[in-house]
């Protein structure tokens, strides 16, 4: 989904949301992988540098997990319309595209 389109949200009246609420649109980094690091195929448990060595290996894997990344922020929804347990609402700004399931939070 992008700007300009329609969408459904999972909150509604009965959780203080109205009409003209505006939302932000996230998603969370996903953790590390350590084969997203694997330069000689998958499952080799090569990293950029081979020459380095395990020792190497095992520092750059323990930093990488430790990273704390804030979420991406996709784009913002304003509330057309608020029922009970479900709103509508419009994107009204889009930096990617958006999927259902990604979060939102009240601005």
């Amino acid at each position: 989904m992008g700007a300009g389109q329609f969408c459904f949200l999972g909150v509604g009246g009965r959780d203080g949301v109205k009409a003209g609420d505006r939302f932000t649109i996230f998603r969370p980094y996903h953790g590390f992988n350590s084969q997203d690091m694997d330069t000689a195929g998958t499952g080799m448990n090569l990293t950029y540098s081979t020459a380095r060595g395990y020792a190497y290996q095992l520092k750059t894997k323990g930093l990488l997990n430790e990273r704390k990344l804030p979420p991406q922020i996709l784009g913002d929804i304003i509330v057309i319309d608020a029922g009970d347990g479900v709103s509508a609402g419009k994107i009204v700004n889009s930096l990617q595209e958006i999927y259902p399931g990604d979060l939102i939070v009240k601005n």
